[in-house]
């Protein structure tokens, strides 16, 4: 309807006019996962709005969008991230902020992602998903297999320790 395309140029326009000439991506800035339908007006809305704070915010978060109706994968993604936040995300857009999810959108909620992003940047355990899940293929990384890998790590380092005092003991008293 005229109705619909006239909302759609609002987000076009609110994008357009965003300025987004400073936005440069960096691993320390906080990750904004978005998950999003190609043609959700919600998802537009979030996605402009939070354009148009690049100027005042960007230099505390990157954007990272996945596009779900039409990307199996992605869409896969989505469930995995949900599951792993405890959740079924039923619904666009699904938005991942450190430790926080956002179901749906509405400029109160982009309040409280700003709000969230600034806390978590400033926040010494600056947590992020993507620590958990490998996001380009949606298998979650096993924690205990990091920690069983630590184990083997430290042990092996204390067996060389081991050996190698071992051998300058016996070579200095061979002497």
């Amino acid at each position: 309807t005229e109705q619909q395309f006239d909302a759609y140029q609002e987000y076009v326009t609110k994008m357009k006019n965003a300025d987004l000439s400073n936005y440069k991506e960096s691993d320390d800035k906080v990750n904004i996962y978005i998950f999003r339908g190609q043609t959700c007006w919600h998802c537009l809305d979030e996605v402009s709005w939070l354009a148009t704070k690049v100027q005042e915010y960007g230099q505390y978060f990157n954007i990272r969008t996945y596009e779900v109706w039409n990307n199996k994968d992605n869409n896969k993604l989505m469930t995995t991230v949900a599951k792993h936040m405890g959740e079924t995300a039923s619904g666009v857009p699904y938005t991942v902020i450190g430790k926080q999810t956002y179901s749906g959108f509405s400029e109160a909620t982009g309040e409280e992602m700003l709000k969230k992003v600034v806390e978590l940047y400033n926040s010494s355990d600056k947590y992020d998903i993507k620590n958990e899940i490998n996001l380009s293929d949606g298998t979650v990384i096993n924690s205990e297999e990091k920690k069983s890998s630590s184990t083997v790590t430290i042990v092996l380092v204390i067996i060389v320790v081991i050996v190698g005092a071992g051998l300058i003991y016996y070579i200095s008293k061979s002497k």
